[in-house]
């Protein structure tokens, strides 16, 4: 197979030639640069490890002169004849070199069907002479590299892909290689996509690769799990970059419609689900009816007019004319090569009344699959147009202290709040003043803006 070989000129190969296999991955060889770790099934661009045997035409009189090396430190073995043919004829020069491409962190699945790119040309693992290592703790050193006469590298817990040799064909450069890659829990929510649920808890708690959370510290995540199985939020992502674990959790437990919350020395995750999704039933008991009798009547919100402090509840009213009416998000489109896609979600109805209301761009890289893809945009958009009085600000005393972000409460007033009946509210902070005051903030429910419907 000669996957390996191109077959056009460089720009033809890199600029016009199947532009939508290139997709801007190119191969490094970097010293201490992050090992990825990844979850679901990706396409994964490669770290060169380790390469030699370089092999070329000869660059002298019947192949004994020595030709130019592509890269320094690499040893050449001359083909008889110049690399040309027999009675050292010149003819099209061939090269070839032993190469060692690190992958990820390991142990992760292998199939001969995964696809292999080669700039602009794919393939499937099957098909070519690759000899891959998933990574397992103790894996054995590769045969090739091990008889080279130096000390045999296992790269135990580490995936990587020996070609030995790759054909180069005319050109002695190591094209643009990456591999689609089998990772953690992949297959658990759909054919090649993983829970969240169970990417969280490997994430944080894995006693190997793990972030070091301290496992009783992270609550039954059950629900969550079942929440994104009925929904279908499967994900497929490469942690392939220095972060903070709370960054990365941040970014994409946000576009799952789920919140990440502290209760006690626990760690919940909890959807903002408000409606029965397939088998999965969301919570939404009221822990506390509250009244005009429970809110502080001194209620003075730090950063609020003088005018307003008199009112026991302030809620602040989004004019629909300013809710966004069309968002998108940018995800990696498995049918496509991986590549960069945006879709589009939108309100026709709102955008007939008001004029179009462009929301920001989502950055949706975990998701592999547009259904998915698909809902997290249509849950956003749901959210903009429909949860508009928010955020609703008040104060407690400290008999409520056991609320706590994403209970449920609520709200029936007098006076001022008299619009104000039985109103559910999530509520989404609190924070405590310096005299024992509870600050709460919260956003009303709207049931069945947060719900996956319409997503087509």
């Amino acid at each position: 197979m000669d996957l390996f070989r191109p077959h056009y000129s460089f720009l033809q190969t890199q600029a016009w030639q199947k532009q939508s296999l290139n997709a801007l991955r190119y191969n490094t060889s970097q010293v201490g640069s992050v090992v990825p770790m990844i979850y679901g099934t990706v396409r994964q661009a490669v770290n060169l490890i380790a390469f030699g045997g370089y092999r070329g035409p000869g660059g002298g009189k019947k192949g004994k002169g020595v030709g130019p090396l592509p890269i320094g430190g690499t040893s050449q073995t001359a083909k008889g004849g110049g690399g040309g043919k027999k009675g050292g004829k010149k003819g099209p020069p061939d090269f070839s070199i032993d190469v060692d491409f690190g992958v990820c962190e390991g142990p992760i699945g292998g199939s001969s069907s995964n696809k292999v790119w080669a700039s602009a040309e794919v393939t499937t693992f099957g098909q070519l002479p690759l000899v891959a290592y998933l990574g397992a703790n103790g894996q054995a050193a590769d045969p090739i590299y091990a008889a080279l006469g130096a000390e045999p590298i296992h790269y135990s817990g580490t995936a990587h892909v020996v070609a030995a040799p790759m054909d180069l064909g005319a050109s002695p450069v190591i094209p643009n290689i990456s591999f689609e890659v089998t990772g953690y829990f992949a297959g658990t929510l759909g054919s090649a996509d993983a829970n969240p649920a169970l990417v969280v808890e490997h994430f944080l708690t894995d006693p190997q690769r793990g972030a070091g959370f301290p496992s009783r510290c992270l609550a039954n995540l059950s629900n969550f799990h079942d929440y994104c199985d009925q929904v279908g939020f499967g994900i497929s992502v490469s942690l392939d970059a220095q972060q903070t674990g709370l960054e990365w959790l941040g970014s994409f437990i946000r576009i799952l419609n789920t919140a990440i919350v502290w209760s006690g020395d626990q760690l919940h995750f909890i959807p903002y689900g408000d409606v029965q999704v397939g088998s999965w039933v969301p919570d939404m008991t009221a822990q506390y009816i509250l009244t005009d009798d429970d809110f502080l009547s001194d209620n003075k919100l730090e950063g609020e007019p003088e005018l307003d402090r008199a009112d026991p509840v302030l809620v602040t009213r989004v004019n629909p004319v300013d809710a966004s009416n069309w968002v998108s998000m940018e995800y990696l489109d498995r049918g496509n090569n991986y590549n960069s896609t945006v879709l589009a979600k939108f309100d026709q109805s709102s955008i007939d009344a008001y004029g179009l209301r462009t929301g920001d761009n989502m950055q949706g890289k975990q998701f592999a699959d547009v259904t998915p893809a698909g809902i997290a945009a249509q849950l956003w958009l749901q959210r903009l147009q429909y949860i508009r009085n928010t955020p609703f600000k008040f104060k407690l005393g400290w008999k409520y202290s056991l609320l706590e972000p994403m209970d449920i409460v609520l709200l029936t007033g007098r006076f001022g709040d008299v619009y104000l009946t039985n109103q559910a509210m999530r509520i989404t902070s609190i924070e405590e003043d310096d005299n024992g005051d509870l600050a709460v903030e919260g956003e009303h429910i709207q049931q069945g803006a947060a719900a996956p419907t319409g997503t087509g």
